[in-house]
């Protein structure tokens, strides 16, 4: 046994230095199986549906995680301090792995996983994108369906809309940087800087020149900007993120956008990028405005059910204690927002089943949790316009006072949206037609409620 180990490079290993050999590690499916229920049987726990490994060897956690997503499962590793069997504390490495883990042949009756339920595959995941500094990268491309397999068995696929934006003017960035050129993004949410003047002062600020937010007309802001990019010969792309809201409420804002390149007279310092949830706002503006536009659009569909699962899945492991909420709510809850395709809806609903259950003094967040957290009218981000409307006339009905019409309402509704205090979206898969979906963005509803009541006391007192 000591020659076997001594082979294998284990001979004398302490439990900060353990390893799985490669012989195992890239062994066939079976070795990688049986080595797996191996570790599991020793040092593994089943809890929720899913395992949980712990060691002080980061190298061996690393190792089971690898050969867990070989596997086809899907595998994190977390730091996490905790105790050994004689009270001392100390910092150890926690592999959680979750799928069909029916699979692997554990021997020890506490430790065999039951068949899988779900029919979520996890082998469809979703990712994280984290800056990694100023650096030379290559980028390769690769033929047929241009996916490929990272280190960590990871298919590639898109993200969202901002990132998207923010990644692409990296991108341009550094690509620029290559040829002895000076290319910067500017990001900017049309929501909280509503205005051209605002967002101009917010592109000096990125260049290191502070404007006051009052005092200067468009027309000195952006001279300013135009000679300091001309100064500089940097070349500026200013994303303009919800880009719809800006133009509601002003539509002719999009045809200044357009013609901002042609106000620079030829020097190329300025490019727009437009994001925004949808292309309807676009037929607010005129045929001028629209010939102007450059038609390279790129679409990003709403977040699939599989995708919000896994998303959630990633953030409970953080945000949760082990075995605290099974994967059976996390896919409940991936169903019920599926029909918004809104992965902060998804977030909420999770976070306030937590809530509830806490409430209940409940140890584990239960499916009940979850759909009380969806029947709370509280705790839904967005509501149909349908329900909105039955409510506004049963609420006229008990005041004693006319209802508007179908009409005005939408009217009213539309305004609001175009002042940014609500935000208004079509509905996405999983309702029958199609239908306005409205919620909250930047305002809470406790403070919107507190407003409209000041309003309505001082309507009273004059």
């Amino acid at each position: 046994m000591a020659r076997d180990l001594i082979a294998l490079g284990l001979y004398k290993k302490t439990s900060e230095s353990k390893f799985i050999p490669p012989q195992y590690k890239f062994g066939s499916r079976t070795t990688r199986l049986e080595v797996l229920a191996g570790l599991l049987d020793t040092d593994g726990s089943l809890d929720g549906g899913y395992y949980d490994f712990l060691t002080k060897s980061k190298q061996l956690a690393e190792d089971v995680a690898f050969v867990s997503r070989s596997l086809g499962f899907y595998a994190f590793v977390r730091e996490k301090s905790s105790h050994d069997q004689f009270g001392h504390e100390g910092l150890y490495y926690r592999v959680g792995i979750s799928g069909d883990i029916s699979k692997i042949p554990t021997r020890v009756s506490r430790k065999q996983a039951p068949t899988r339920r779900q029919k979520k595959s996890v082998l469809r995941t979703g990712f994280a994108l984290k800056p990694l500094g100023e650096e030379e990268y290559f980028g390769f491309r690769v033929d047929s369906d241009q996916r490929y397999l990272l280190d960590d068995f990871t298919v590639t696929h898109n993200s969202g809309k901002t990132m998207l934006a923010k990644k692409l003017g990296e991108a341009l960035q550094k690509k620029a940087m290559l040829y002895g050129n000076l290319v910067k993004l500017v990001h900017v949410n049309c929501r909280i800087d509503r205005t051209l003047q605002a967002i101009l002062v917010k592109a000096l600020s990125s260049l290191g020149y502070a404007y006051p937010s009052r005092g200067y007309s468009f027309e000195e802001l952006l001279h300013s900007l135009l000679e300091e990019l001309k100064r500089s010969r940097t070349h500026l792309i200013l994303a303009f993120d919800e880009v719809d809201s800006l133009v509601s409420s002003d539509p002719s804002t999009l045809y200044t956008i357009t013609r901002l390149r042609e106000i620079s007279q030829g020097s190329q310092v300025f490019s727009s990028l437009l994001v925004s949830k949808t292309l309807d706002y676009l037929k607010m503006v005129d045929l001028s405005t629209l010939s102007s536009i450059q038609w390279n659009t790129v679409s990003l569909e709403p977040y699939s059910g599989e995708q919000l699962y896994d998303i959630l899945l990633s953030r409970s492991v953080d945000a949760f204690n082990s075995g605290c909420i099974s994967e059976e709510c996390l896919q409940l809850a991936a169903d019920i927002t599926s029909t918004y395709g809104d992965a902060r809806y998804a977030l909420d609903l999770v976070y306030r089943a937590g809530k509830a259950a806490d409430l209940s003094e409940s140890h584990t967040v239960m499916p009940e949790h979850v759909r009380q957290a969806k029947a709370s009218k509280s705790d839904s981000t967005h509501v149909m316009i349908g329900e909105v409307e039955k409510n506004y006339n049963s609420l006229c009905e008990g005041m004693g006072v006319a209802a508007n019409h179908h009409t005005q309402l939408w009217s009213d509704v539309n305004e609001l949206a175009r002042k940014g205090i609500i935000e208004t979206q079509l509905s996405g898969k999983g309702l029958r037609g199609r239908t306005t979906l409205i919620g909250l963005s930047l305002v809470s509803a406790k403070e919107l409620i507190g407003e409209l009541e000041k309003g309505m006391v001082t309507g009273v007192r004059s």
